[in-house]
């Protein structure tokens, strides 16, 4: 029974995670799908750079479900554990030296051992936790284990894939950022059974395997100096699209790694021109795509389109406005753990948006003759595209107010803006280079 109504929840669970992601995200992407498994038993190996919005974004990604492995202390309170159990997630102790601890640990690898004869899925984050978006940090021993564990059971057991996975956010605290989850090759766990009969060494040369693999899959920030550099080039290398593509935000971030090895006075007039850059363009109080040179008939165009949207993006503010600034304050309460955020700003959103659908569709039905079926099947998706539009509207009206704070400074201080422009080219020039 206890099967059946965790079954239930799943189900019921992923069209609302599907929607949650399709609104919280610009575009979420795939990259080697075709290489996890559909069919047969799965352990997947993950980064993990924002908490339980990577557990929705793997169970949404690839259309089969995962049970997942989490430290015993998010089982805590016990209504919070109560859902992570319906929703088939399986406890770890972080304390796994003590001897209840170890046997907990067996049982919860002794599960999922079931699971994989059912030929299911586990997913793992081995990082044991979610702080860092750019890089990896050590990978724990424990999905090693369990890979191992079960390869060394004879039978008729088909092989067991042990997929990494690398998980990209543009921007992990950004609404509207793009996500890519890139898929690597499987690694067949008992090619790495030990030899030696030493199972820990068994267990450590496979998670160095592991290693390997996912950091062939992720963005590596580097350290402090490079790190930043990256974050200051990367909006010019994107230009309007705001962040790049991860294959293209890999090339950037190796071609700055190598500069900086073989080529180090290179490395450093280039990042104190970013650094002048970058001290310009806050004087200005400007974004990148704001210092863009356009001709009068461009801006003229643009000042049209935003009269012409001005009453549906009014209509869409003056139905959102209310949820929307709610959902941004509880996630707000967040912003000391960037891990954290998508996740709070989802699930906020989801509390408040219903509450306002919610009395918005009470208050139709209750005061007006207008009749159910219009109200679920026009009047609720129509709002909601108006909250898109105006989404998209706002952020628009905001950079035509840059534009005309900078082309106002330009007046008065037009050889400083020039100036910035001109710094903004070589720059751009030579990050063109590193992509080519």
């Amino acid at each position: 029974m206890a099967a059946v109504a965790a079954n239930a929840f799943y189900h019921a669970m992923v069209p609302i995670m599907r929607l949650a992601l399709a609104s919280n995200f610009r575009r979420v992407r795939v990259l080697h799908g075709e290489r996890m498994p559909r069919d047969r038993a799965v352990l997947l190996v993950a980064n993990h750079p924002s908490t339980w919005t990577d557990v929705a974004l793997l169970d949404v990604a690839f259309g089969r479900r995962f049970h997942f492995l989490a430290r015993d202390e998010q089982f805590r309170p016990w209504p919070r554990g109560a859902l992570l159990r319906l929703y088939g997630t399986l406890p770890l102790s972080s304390h796994e030296h003590r001897t209840d601890a170890m046997a907990r640990n067996a049982a919860t690898f002794l599960r999922c051992e079931t699971l994989f004869d059912r030929d299911e899925g586990v997913a793992v984050f081995p990082e044991g936790v979610s702080r860092v978006d750019r890089g990896l940090l050590p990978l724990k021993h424990g999905a090693a284990r369990l890979a191992l564990s079960y390869a060394g059971y004879r039978g008729d057991r088909r092989p067991l894939a042990l997929v990494p996975v690398g998980i990209h956010y543009s921007d992990r605290t950004a609404f509207q950022s793009e996500v890519t989850v890139d898929v690597g090759e499987a690694i067949v766990a008992a090619e790495w059974r030990a030899r030696d009969g030493d199972p820990e060494e068994a267990a450590r040369r496979l998670t160095d395997r592991m290693t390997a693999a996912m950091r062939g899959l992720v963005l590596e920030g580097g350290d402090g100096r490079h790190a930043w550099l990256f974050s200051a080039l990367e909006p010019l290398a994107a230009g309007s699209a705001g962040s790049l593509e991860l294959e293209s935000a890999r090339r950037l971030a190796r071609a700055l790694m190598d500069s900086r090895r073989d080529r180090p006075s290179e490395f450093a007039r280039l990042e104190r021109r970013a650094r002048t850059f970058e001290r310009m363009r806050r004087a200005l109080g400007a974004s990148h795509s704001t210092l863009e040179d356009r001709s009068r008939a461009e801006g003229a165009g643009a000042v049209l389109a935003l009269l012409a949207g001005a009453v549906p993006a009014l209509a869409g503010l003056a139905i959102h406005a209310l949820p929307a600034a709610l959902t941004h304050a509880a996630a707000r309460r967040y912003a000391s753990d960037p891990s954290r955020i998508a996740f709070a700003r989802i699930a906020s959103g989801f509390l408040f948006f219903a509450l306002a659908y919610g009395v918005g569709t009470t208050l139709l039905l209750a005061g007006t003759r207008v009749r159910p079926v219009w109200v679920f099947l026009v009047i609720l998706p129509l709002s909601g595209l108006l909250g898109l539009f105006a989404q998209g509207y706002t952020r628009r009206v905001r950079l035509e107010y840059e534009r005309c704070r900078v082309a106002r400074i330009s007046r008065r201080h037009g050889r400083f803006v020039r100036r910035a422009r001109r710094e903004r080219d070589i720059l751009r020039a030579q990050v063109e280079t590193f992509l080519s």
